[in-house]
């Protein structure tokens, strides 16, 4: 692991490679070509390719219907598991309304939405000369879907997070073969060093936000609503604008199958990149610096802002208190790890007792609705979950002058002596008693 701009070496937690499990390499995943993966007009000998000293660009641009429905059947023939949809009447006692979360923090790779986004892109590497680097700027979980699919593909690769990112996922990066530099406070300090190292050292640079990877992204909301399409609303985490912009989808599927969804993005307060993008139609850079390490971006990827603004109905905040809060609450709900970026569409939802207010002023009251939203990841220990205290007497919540007490849904932070294995299709819990640490 290299550290950058003088930020000081953390000593090394993780476990040996060893104890990670290996890549099945007789896994069959489809692929698609290059011309097919990436377009553009820039090069026609290198079609859809932009090359400056080997650093090879993707026109960014939202992805087209027709992009959306190849990441699609790439995920439904690469065997990748659809994660489960959780329930908790516990939890709806806080939302005031029915919640229904896909657990994206399931998969098997990166325990995050991001091993969607790895087996479409590196999908597409099929002309890539094994040996030669690949270069991913990445908050963390990225990297670590990517990590195992360029080691299955004979891809080095290098990833370059910023400063901040956790030990634990640094050493799931490496623990696939990859080599970490770390830089910088933001994913915006990381994604500019790492076109400067492809530059320097040659390479294929990986944009995260090209079209086919944003389009992998919106394969996790369409999946949600096939199984989920009676909900009124859709409460979509927005960082930088990746998942975001998966609004498209929610729109594409309305069109499909009839029906009209309510649909708000929901940020960090510390980190209101897309909230104050949106409310002056155009990207404002931010100074983020929210618990939720992986959505501390700086500014919104320009070329999806316009698909959220034309989309989405509404941006709310959420507060750390309420992110950090979320961890346990959602953890020993769920029984797997919730990190803090992960908590942010559920905890949207939950902290302001199901009542929120809007970039553009409106209040949007959910009680009595069914909401879908999704954990995005899971990259924690359970001994930082462990160390975060859920006070049942403390109130979430003073955004709309309705304050939600904890208590109104019982002791959420019980840890049972026993508990049961989640189903893997659906999960509903009906007793706090219940709540157990899943088995991995």
């Amino acid at each position: 692991m290299t550290q950058v701009s003088g930020t000081p070496a953390k000593p090394s937690r993780h476990r040996s490679k060893n104890s990670v499990p290996p890549p099945s390499r007789s896994e069959k995943i489809p692929t698609i070509s290059n011309d097919d993966l990436i377009h553009s007009s820039a090069r026609p000998d290198a079609k859809g390719l932009t090359d400056r000293n080997d650093v090879i660009t993707p026109d960014l641009r939202a992805p087209s219907r027709a992009e959306r429905r190849k990441a699609l059947q790439i995920i439904a023939e690469s065997g990748l598991p659809t994660p489960a949809m959780f329930h908790s009447p516990e939890l709806d006692l806080l939302g005031g309304g029915k919640l229904h979360i896909a657990l994206e923090n399931r998969h098997p790779v990166s325990h995050s939405i991001k091993d969607r986004a790895a087996r479409v892109v590196v999908s597409g590497l099929r002309s890539h000369p094994r040996g030669k680097p690949i270069y991913v700027a990445s908050s963390g979980n990225h990297a670590i879907a990517y990590a195992e699919a360029c080691l299955r593909r004979g891809f080095p690769m290098i990833a370059v997070v910023p400063a901040t990112t956790s030990e634990l996922k640094v050493a799931k990066i490496e623990a696939w073969g990859a080599s970490v530099v770390r830089i910088g406070s933001t994913w915006d300090d990381s994604y500019e060093y790492a076109k400067q190292l492809t530059r320097q050292d040659g390479g294929l640079f990986l944009d995260l936000s090209s079209p086919y990877s944003v389009a992998a992204l919106g394969t996790a909301v369409h999946d949600m609503l096939l199984r989920r399409p009676f909900v009124n609303t859709v409460v979509l985490p927005g960082g930088g604008g990746t998942i975001a912009s998966a609004a498209r989808v929610v729109r594409n599927f309305e069109q499909i199958q009839g029906g009209k969804y309510k649909i708000l993005i929901a940020c960090p307060e510390n980190a209101p990149t897309i909230y104050e993008s949106v409310k002056a139609g155009r990207p404002v850079t931010v100074q983020p610096h929210t618990v939720a390490e992986a959505m501390n971006v700086a500014t919104v990827d320009a070329h999806l802002l316009p698909e959220i603004i034309d989309c989405a109905d509404d941006v709310v905040l959420v507060p750390d208190r309420w992110i950090e809060q979320g961890i346990p609450l959602l953890s020993y709900a769920i029984g797997d790890p919730v990190e803090a970026a992960g908590t942010v569409g559920p905890m949207a939802v939950l902290g302001s007792g199901g009542v929120l207010r809007g970039a553009s002023g409106a209040v949007h009251d959910l009680r009595g609705q069914a909401v879908a939203t999704m954990v995005t990841g899971g990259n924690i220990a359970w001994g930082e979950v462990d160390s975060i205290r859920v006070d049942s007497h403390v109130r979430m919540t003073d955004q709309i002058e309705r304050p939600v007490d904890i208590k109104t849904a019982g002791d959420l932070t019980i840890r049972p002596k026993g508990g049961r294995q989640a189903d893997p299709q659906v999960t509903t819990n009906t007793s706090p008693h219940t709540w157990t640490r899943r088995q991995r």
